[in-house]
Protein backbone atom coordinates (compact mmCIF):
# COMPACT_ATOMS: atom_id res chain seq x y z
CA UNK A 1 0.00 0.00 0.00
CA UNK A 2 0.84 3.50 -0.52
CA UNK A 3 2.11 5.75 2.44
CA UNK A 4 -0.97 7.33 3.75
CA UNK A 5 -3.96 4.49 3.18
CA UNK A 6 -6.57 3.71 5.77
CA UNK A 7 -6.00 0.38 6.62
CA UNK A 8 -10.20 0.07 7.44
CA UNK A 9 -10.79 1.22 3.92
CA UNK A 10 -7.72 -1.22 2.59
CA UNK A 11 -9.08 -4.54 4.10
CA UNK A 12 -12.86 -3.50 2.87
CA UNK A 13 -11.89 -3.01 -0.36
CA UNK A 14 -9.55 -6.59 -0.26
CA UNK A 15 -12.59 -7.79 1.32
CA UNK A 16 -14.61 -7.06 -1.82
CA UNK A 17 -12.42 -7.90 -4.32
CA UNK A 18 -11.69 -11.36 -2.85
CA UNK A 19 -15.37 -11.73 -2.32
CA UNK A 20 -15.68 -11.71 -5.97
CA UNK A 21 -13.83 -14.66 -6.86
CA UNK A 22 -15.82 -17.32 -7.53
CA UNK A 23 -13.75 -19.89 -9.68
CA UNK A 24 -11.75 -21.27 -6.33
CA UNK A 25 -10.82 -24.89 -6.45
CA UNK A 26 -13.68 -27.01 -4.52
CA UNK A 27 -11.33 -28.05 -1.72
CA UNK A 28 -9.67 -23.90 -1.12
CA UNK A 29 -10.40 -22.67 1.91
CA UNK A 30 -12.63 -19.51 2.35
CA UNK A 31 -10.19 -16.22 2.00
CA UNK A 32 -8.87 -14.67 5.53
CA UNK A 33 -8.74 -10.72 5.00
CA UNK A 34 -6.90 -9.36 8.37
CA UNK A 35 -4.99 -6.00 9.07
CA UNK A 36 -1.63 -5.80 9.85
CA UNK A 37 -1.27 -3.46 12.68
CA UNK A 38 1.89 -1.23 11.59
CA UNK A 39 2.78 0.26 15.03
CA UNK A 40 4.28 -3.43 15.54
CA UNK A 41 6.43 -3.34 12.58
CA UNK A 42 9.80 -1.80 11.81
CA UNK A 43 9.98 0.69 9.30
CA UNK A 44 13.50 -0.01 8.99
CA UNK A 45 16.16 -2.60 9.74
CA UNK A 46 19.46 -2.20 9.37
CA UNK A 47 22.97 -3.40 10.83
CA UNK A 48 25.85 -1.78 12.28
CA UNK A 49 29.48 -3.38 12.23
CA UNK A 50 32.68 -2.05 13.07
CA UNK A 51 36.17 -3.50 12.58
CA UNK A 52 36.97 -2.01 16.25
CA UNK A 53 36.31 -2.83 19.66
CA UNK A 54 33.09 -4.59 21.02
CA UNK A 55 32.52 -1.69 23.07
CA UNK A 56 32.96 0.86 20.48
CA UNK A 57 30.57 -0.84 18.43
CA UNK A 58 28.05 -1.27 21.18
CA UNK A 59 28.88 2.67 22.47
CA UNK A 60 27.47 3.62 19.43
CA UNK A 61 24.09 1.52 18.72
CA UNK A 62 23.16 3.26 22.08
CA UNK A 63 24.06 6.63 21.06
CA UNK A 64 21.97 5.71 17.44
CA UNK A 65 19.07 4.99 20.20
CA UNK A 66 19.28 7.90 22.09
CA UNK A 67 19.32 10.28 19.03
CA UNK A 68 16.67 8.44 16.63
CA UNK A 69 14.29 7.60 20.27
CA UNK A 70 14.50 11.66 20.90
CA UNK A 71 12.75 12.37 17.36
CA UNK A 72 8.89 12.59 17.24
CA UNK A 73 8.79 10.55 14.46
CA UNK A 74 10.35 7.30 16.23
CA UNK A 75 8.79 5.46 19.19
CA UNK A 76 11.64 3.33 19.69
CA UNK A 77 14.99 1.52 18.30
CA UNK A 78 14.85 -2.16 19.25
CA UNK A 79 18.67 -3.88 19.45
CA UNK A 80 19.55 -7.33 19.22
CA UNK A 81 23.47 -8.80 19.79
CA UNK A 82 24.26 -6.11 22.36
CA UNK A 83 26.10 -8.07 25.06
CA UNK A 84 25.33 -8.27 28.62
CA UNK A 85 27.85 -6.40 30.85
CA UNK A 86 28.46 -6.80 34.03
CA UNK A 87 31.29 -4.45 36.48
CA UNK A 88 34.41 -6.10 36.81
CA UNK A 89 36.67 -5.11 40.08
CA UNK A 90 40.22 -6.35 39.70
CA UNK A 91 42.11 -6.29 43.25
CA UNK A 92 45.94 -5.37 42.92
CA UNK A 93 47.64 -8.17 44.73
CA UNK A 94 50.22 -5.88 46.26
CA UNK A 95 48.33 -3.34 47.28
CA UNK A 96 45.85 -5.74 48.99
CA UNK A 97 48.26 -7.37 51.01
CA UNK A 98 49.84 -4.02 51.93
CA UNK A 99 46.29 -2.97 53.64
CA UNK A 100 45.12 -6.16 54.74
CA UNK A 101 41.76 -6.77 52.81
CA UNK A 102 39.76 -9.52 51.89
CA UNK A 103 37.49 -10.05 48.65
CA UNK A 104 35.10 -11.28 51.62
CA UNK A 105 34.99 -7.29 53.07
CA UNK A 106 35.30 -5.46 50.04
CA UNK A 107 31.73 -7.37 49.07
CA UNK A 108 30.36 -6.27 52.50
CA UNK A 109 31.37 -2.75 51.56
CA UNK A 110 29.96 -2.74 47.91
CA UNK A 111 26.53 -4.41 49.67
CA UNK A 112 26.12 -1.89 51.53
CA UNK A 113 26.95 1.25 49.83
CA UNK A 114 24.39 0.35 47.52
CA UNK A 115 21.72 -0.53 49.39
CA UNK A 116 18.42 1.84 50.11
CA UNK A 117 18.41 2.13 53.90
CA UNK A 118 14.59 3.24 55.34
CA UNK A 119 14.34 6.38 57.18
CA UNK A 120 11.01 6.66 58.34
CA UNK A 121 7.64 7.43 57.33
CA UNK A 122 5.36 10.82 57.27
CA UNK A 123 2.03 10.78 57.78
CA UNK A 124 -0.73 13.16 56.02
CA UNK A 125 -4.53 13.53 56.97
CA UNK A 126 -5.10 11.12 53.96
CA UNK A 127 -1.96 9.05 53.53
CA UNK A 128 1.34 7.86 54.55
CA UNK A 129 4.56 7.48 52.96
CA UNK A 130 7.56 5.80 53.39
CA UNK A 131 10.97 8.12 52.98
CA UNK A 132 15.00 6.12 52.63
CA UNK A 133 18.04 7.36 52.08
CA UNK A 134 19.34 6.24 48.66
CA UNK A 135 22.57 4.58 47.36
CA UNK A 136 25.19 6.52 47.06
CA UNK A 137 26.58 4.54 44.25
CA UNK A 138 25.16 4.71 40.63
CA UNK A 139 28.04 5.09 38.02
CA UNK A 140 31.06 3.21 37.77
CA UNK A 141 32.81 6.09 38.83
CA UNK A 142 31.39 6.07 42.14
CA UNK A 143 32.34 2.47 42.25
CA UNK A 144 35.77 4.15 41.86
CA UNK A 145 35.71 6.57 44.28
CA UNK A 146 34.44 4.62 47.25
CA UNK A 147 36.21 5.08 50.47
CA UNK A 148 37.35 2.39 51.64
CA UNK A 149 39.10 2.49 56.16
CA UNK A 150 41.91 0.15 55.61
CA UNK A 151 44.42 -0.06 58.41
CA UNK A 152 43.54 3.45 59.60
CA UNK A 153 44.11 4.84 56.23
CA UNK A 154 41.20 5.94 53.86
CA UNK A 155 42.12 4.55 50.26
CA UNK A 156 39.64 4.85 47.16
CA UNK A 157 38.74 1.43 45.86
CA UNK A 158 40.52 2.65 42.54
CA UNK A 159 43.52 3.31 43.95
CA UNK A 160 43.71 -0.71 45.05
CA UNK A 161 41.46 -2.29 42.46
CA UNK A 162 41.14 -1.95 38.51
CA UNK A 163 37.26 -1.48 38.14
CA UNK A 164 35.95 -1.93 34.88
CA UNK A 165 33.21 -3.30 32.27
CA UNK A 166 33.24 -6.45 30.97
CA UNK A 167 30.70 -8.92 29.25
CA UNK A 168 29.53 -11.52 31.15
CA UNK A 169 31.06 -15.25 29.58
CA UNK A 170 29.26 -17.57 28.00
CA UNK A 171 27.35 -15.30 25.65
CA UNK A 172 26.43 -15.65 22.08
CA UNK A 173 27.79 -12.55 19.56
CA UNK A 174 25.96 -11.72 16.75
CA UNK A 175 28.47 -11.37 13.25
CA UNK A 176 27.87 -10.15 9.39
CA UNK A 177 29.69 -11.27 6.25
CA UNK A 178 28.90 -9.64 2.99
CA UNK A 179 31.20 -9.65 -0.19
CA UNK A 180 33.02 -7.38 1.20
CA UNK A 181 34.35 -8.34 4.32
CA UNK A 182 33.53 -11.85 6.48
CA UNK A 183 32.50 -12.15 9.87
CA UNK A 184 32.94 -8.32 11.23
CA UNK A 185 31.06 -8.20 14.82
CA UNK A 186 27.60 -6.59 14.21
CA UNK A 187 24.34 -5.44 16.20
CA UNK A 188 20.56 -5.41 14.15
CA UNK A 189 18.82 -2.23 14.80
CA UNK A 190 14.99 -1.72 14.03
CA UNK A 191 13.03 1.15 13.70
CA UNK A 192 9.68 1.86 14.87
CA UNK A 193 8.11 5.22 14.06
CA UNK A 194 5.19 6.38 16.43
CA UNK A 195 1.46 6.28 15.80
CA UNK A 196 0.60 9.72 13.71
CA UNK A 197 4.16 9.34 11.55
CA UNK A 198 4.23 8.73 7.90
CA UNK A 199 6.15 5.02 7.21
CA UNK A 200 8.37 6.69 4.52
CA UNK A 201 8.90 10.24 6.46
CA UNK A 202 9.89 8.42 9.42
CA UNK A 203 12.35 6.38 7.70
CA UNK A 204 14.21 8.90 5.70
CA UNK A 205 14.12 10.86 9.12
CA UNK A 206 15.96 7.82 10.72
CA UNK A 207 18.25 7.48 8.02
CA UNK A 208 19.35 11.16 8.50
CA UNK A 209 19.91 10.69 11.76
CA UNK A 210 21.61 7.37 12.00
CA UNK A 211 24.17 9.23 8.96
CA UNK A 212 24.83 12.56 10.92
CA UNK A 213 25.44 10.63 14.22
CA UNK A 214 28.03 7.78 12.41
CA UNK A 215 29.94 10.62 10.89
CA UNK A 216 30.43 12.51 13.95
CA UNK A 217 31.59 9.13 15.27
CA UNK A 218 34.30 8.96 12.47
Amino acid sequence: FNSGTSVEDARQEIQKLAGQVSDLPEDALEPSIRELDFEDVPVWDFVLTTSGSRATLERAARLLEEELEANGKIDRLAISGIETQEIQILLDPQKVADYGVTPLQLASILKAETKSLPTGTVVTENNAYAFSIEKTISTIDDIRSLPLNLRGSQVLLGDIATVQYKSTANQKRSYVSTSEFTNQQAVTLSVYKTSTADITDAQQTAEVIVDEVLEELD
